[in-house]
């Protein structure tokens, strides 16, 4: 393949072949590394994995969030799998997590299941038939990543934090036998954010990173299969970042001249989003269409990964409304899925977008939330 990561101005050259880097992922990670705390607690609706330990957690601060539990009480009026509308199918080859109020699992025939009844602002398919999720990105217990399995009813808390830390989860990875759910840990009393994944079998926490909290993770975070990739802005430069998301290495990231030109963020070429192709031979990069940039007026700009040669520019400015980039990941035959919301800290959905480079495309999904690829 031969595609090589531009390396970031600030840090010595690191260009590496993607050769190298597949063969970086052909070696096991250990999860001997430094762990992270994990408290035994119970949360509103959810019963904590694999811990008779139970610790009393303050209230959320939505109080719909505290009546999930009745999924899980016979005779309940919370919707069934047998009852949900029928929707059209998606249009895609592969099946799609969907939420606002809920969470669903939409197959390309346009069947749906219900896999939780719970307001989620983070969710990613756990790879298995089940999903991963948050209810609010705050301080404390609120932000607890909770895992709902195939098949059961009542999600679990698999990681609870501290009074004073937040947790916001990325994704879903499968560098070990089992997907892994990477998030990221911020504290008050720190301008540190640490990079996670979490084993939600057996609750082992590995930290693959700890980096400033003003680079890591300031504009997107998000994780394309094996690897980690985070768009940052600093006063001098803005780019990119990739990490393995076995061992949290720094393998690649932007390209020198996209940084310089993107100081304060609002060049053509300065990423909102950032992704890989699945061959890691080309970046998909949400960019602004208008300087200054605008909400809602944005392009996908598709750029080879070794050399930063534009390959392709799509104009994204026919999505009507202002929206801003909350997803980004490449489907099958080279598409491009598009989660989108409508405020800039990612937390209310509109309708994804499936995106053709080859031909230019832009259509929308009919249902409205954000997508992941389970």
């Amino acid at each position: 393949m031969g595609a090589v990561l531009g390396s970031k101005i600030h840090r010595p050259q690191r260009a590496i072949s993607a050769c190298v880097v597949l063969a970086i992922l052909t070696v096991g990670c250990s999860n001997a590394e430094s762990q992270l705390e994990v408290s035994a607690a119970t949360v509103a609706g959810v019963t904590t994995a694999r811990s008779s330990t139970t610790a009393e957690i303050p209230p959320t601060t939505k109080q719909e969030s505290t009546t999930t539990s009745t999924a899980a009480d016979p005779g309940s009026s919370v919707e069934r799998p047998g009852e949900l509308d029928p929707v059209e199918p998606t249009g895609l080859d592969v099946a799609l997590i969907s939420f606002d109020d809920s969470v669903r699992l939409i197959q390309p025939d346009g069947s749906v299941t219900l896999l939780a009844r719970d307001d989620a602002v983070r969710v990613a398919g756990d790879t298995r038939g089940g999903v991963v999720f948050q209810r609010e990105l705050v301080p404390g217990p609120q932000s607890s990543l909770l895992w709902q399995p195939a098949g059961a009813i009542v999600p679990e808390a698999v990681f609870v934090p501290k009074p004073d830390q937040k947790v916001e989860l990325h994704g879903v990875t499968t560098v070990t036998a089992q997907p892994e759910f990477v998030f990221s840990v911020t504290s008050e009393s720190s301008t540190n954010r640490s990079l996670n994944r979490l084993d939600p079998n057996t609750g082992v926490v590995t930290e693959l990173a700890v980096v400033d909290d003003a680079e890591f993770g300031s504009k997107s975070t998000q994780v394309d299969g094996l690897f980690i990739v985070t768009t940052w802005q600093r006063p001098e430069a803005a780019g990119w970042t990739v990490y393995q998301s076995g061992t949290g290495r720094e393998i690649g990231g932007s390209f020198p001249d996209v940084e310089a030109a993107c100081a304060d963020g609002e060049g053509f070429s300065c990423a909102r989003l950032a992704s890989l192709s699945l061959d890691i031979e080309l970046v998909f990069r949400i960019v602004p269409h208008d300087v200054p940039a605008q909400p809602g007026r944005y392009d996908l700009l598709v750029s080879r990964s070794e050399n930063g040669a534009t390959v392709t520019r799509v104009d994204l400015t026919s999505l009507e409304g202002e929206w801003f980039p909350e997803h980004l990941s490449e489907l099958p035959a080279g598409r491009i899925l598009l989660s989108r919301s409508v405020d800039p800290g990612r937390l209310r959905p509109t309708t994804g977008v499936v995106i053709d480079p080859a031909s230019g495309s832009v259509e929308s999904l009919t249902e409205i939330g954000f997508v992941r690829l389970p």
